[in-house]
């Protein structure tokens, strides 16, 4: 049988992609279509298909896309796994649910679906569930070093700091350049109030990931309960040339600062933060350390 006006199609398709013009793509895989193809040409249009209208945001013609390849190719499993994405893309959990655990029936070994399963319990609050399929990514990929910092992340969240300890210190051994490992264990040692091991760890974590922002901020808050201000102010600094749009720094200086008495500086920096986010007024007015400045002019201007 001629493919070759199929073909041509495609490769018009491929080039429209790889030029960054989507829409020539999807036009030009559709004109494909309408000629014969070969089962591996369909189910390869049909694929590049659902890729490209899930980049584009086209959700329902993704998922169309990836009901067909569910339903008529031998990657069923594939098609399942893209309709679960997609649906938890745009909020319908419990279809998504249903179709990660197709896809893992179809699969078992399938890791993608069991871990996006898992981090979509995770999202909702179930941690059961989302333990349970943390672990069953872990048997069919041992040293999958996200699914070992999840866990960890969970049983430090559940006060279970000896389990949170193992999964984020595994996680650290298959993959010491994972920075979230080291900064979840920074936060498990800070509950633990082992302020030396979370700063420690803190510090591991900015030293692989400089735009981390929350990083400097727990940093920060051990300065600040240590009251050493000043060095609360440095790591915030530093903190800030890193990630210029980060309100919760800004504030966290902004008290640091109150605290050594560099008021203009502080409320210079609460307006940054206000600016950034204007739902921290509510937190201000609240806070101890401005309560002395609620009727200071420079704190009313910085609020507004």
């Amino acid at each position: 049988m001629d493919y070759r006006r199929s073909d041509n199609y495609k490769k018009l398709a491929y080039e429209a992609y790889i030029q960054q013009q989507p829409l020539k793509a999807i036009e030009f895989f559709n004109k494909a279509l309408e000629f014969k193809n070969t089962k591996e040409a369909y189910k390869n249009i049909y694929l590049n298909l659902a890729q490209i209208y899930d980049e584009l945001g086209q959700n329902q013609k993704a998922l169309s896309a990836y009901k067909y390849i569910a339903e008529n190719t031998d990657l069923k499993a594939t098609g399942n796994y893209g309709m679960a994405m997609i649906y938890e893309k745009v909020g319908d959990n419990q279809k998504a649910i249903r179709h990660y655990k197709a896809a893992i029936l179809i699969d078992p070994m399938y890791r993608d679906a069991i871990f996006f399963l898992a981090n979509l319990y995770d999202i909702m609050g179930d941690t059961k569930e989302a333990i349970y399929y943390y672990k069953e990514t872990i048997k069919v990929s041992p040293l999958d070093y996200m699914a070992y910092n999840n866990l960890g992340c969970i049983y430090e969240e559940e006060k279970d700091y000896i389990n949170a300890k193992l999964n984020l210190e595994k996680s650290i051994e298959i993959n010491p350049k994972y920075f979230r490992s080291y900064f979840n264990l920074g936060v498990v040692y800070k509950a633990l109030n082992e302020y030396d091991k979370a700063l420690e760890y803190y510090f591991k974590s900015l030293d692989l990931e400089k735009d981390f922002p929350d990083c400097y901020l727990n940093i920060s808050v051990i300065y600040i309960e240590r009251k050493d201000y000043i060095k609360s102010i440095e790591i915030l600094t530093l903190g800030i040339e890193n990630n210029l749009d980060a309100t919760n720094l800004y504030y966290n200086r902004a008290c640091s600062r109150i605290h050594i008495k560099e008021e203009n500086l502080a409320f210079k920096d609460l307006k940054k933060s206000v600016s950034l986010n204007p739902e921290i007024v509510a937190y201000a007015l609240k806070d101890t350390d401005f309560q002395p400045y609620l009727k200071d002019k420079r704190f009313l201007e910085a609020i507004r």
